[in-house]
């Protein structure tokens, strides 16, 4: 198995065990204080910012791979709109801490 094959599947092995729940990500959720499950997303202001943090920087991976396609398969028009799309994200402040 080549290894861009072996580690996509990794990658999305750890989307799946987060959104269909496993150990370590129910643990993540697991209040210890009230001895209960957040089951309305995470209660720290903070842990949320960096959750929000991490899938907008997930997105700006996704906008750059598709640019650099774009730019591969001589896409320029495609291109343009996909680096404006990174500009807006870049200019939302969603990458950076508030």
């Amino acid at each position: 198995m080549g290894r861009f094959r072996k580690v996509t599947r990794f990658v999305a092995g750890m989307y799946d065990k987060f959104v269909h729940g496993a150990l370590m990500t129910s643990t993540e959720l697991y209040n210890p204080y009230t001895r209960t499950f957040m089951l309305k997303g995470h209660e720290s202001s903070q842990k949320r910012e960096e959750y929000k943090r991490a899938t907008a920087s997930k997105l700006h991976q996704l906008i750059t791979t598709l640019a650099s396609m774009c730019e591969m398969f001589n896409m320029g028009e495609l291109q343009d709109e996909v680096c404006r799309a990174g500009l807006e994200l870049h200019a939302s402040c969603e990458l950076s801490h508030s």
